[in-house]
């Protein structure tokens, strides 16, 4: 791939894996909260999308990736590289998605009348544990898949030109 069209495929990675997280991450957050809703799920799904993908487009995902594998010395691809791979996507992405998650409920449960709530700093901590072990397993299985889908999408606009 020329320069460009590796700027694009890193681009679409992060956009790509954040959006996958995000609407993990949004199932998870509102089933977790004990008060599932379609409209719930949507608006969070939605926020935590469009912050994804403006994280997607200004942290370079991939090449943060590559950097950390060669630090490591093990082969891109291999498990351990994987492993560190979706730990450090979901250190990236899943605290701040979840920061907006959770301070979106908050607010919504005491515009709605909510009284007896825990601390925000207790939510945000309980939702962040969990949340990030279920990103790291989203990640672990999204991240070949999705670099996969993104190189054949790219490869076959290649072959039409």
């Amino acid at each position: 791939m020329e320069k460009s069209q590796n700027e694009l495929y890193n681009a679409l990675v992060g956009i790509f894996l954040g959006v996958v997280l995000s609407l993990f991450l949004s199932l998870v957050g509102t089933l977790q909260s004990g008060h599932f809703s379609v409209v719930a799920f949507i608006v969070s799904f939605m926020c935590s999308s469009i912050l994804s993908i403006i994280l997607g487009i200004f942290v370079p995902i991939k090449k943060i990736n590559n950097w950390c594998v060669a630090k490591i010395n093990k082969e891109p691809g291999s498990i351990p590289a994987k492993l560190l791979c979706a730990l450090v996507d979901d250190l990236i992405f899943t605290p701040i998605i979840n920061l907006l998650m959770v301070f979106m409920a908050y607010k919504r449960a005491l515009k709605f009348g909510a009284v007896d709530m825990p601390p925000f700093g207790f939510m945000l901590l309980r939702a962040m544990i969990f949340c990030v072990v279920v990103g790291f397993v989203v990640l672990f299985f999204a991240i070949p898949l999705v670099e996969k889908f993104i190189k054949y999408g790219i490869d076959k606009v290649n072959d039409e030109e």
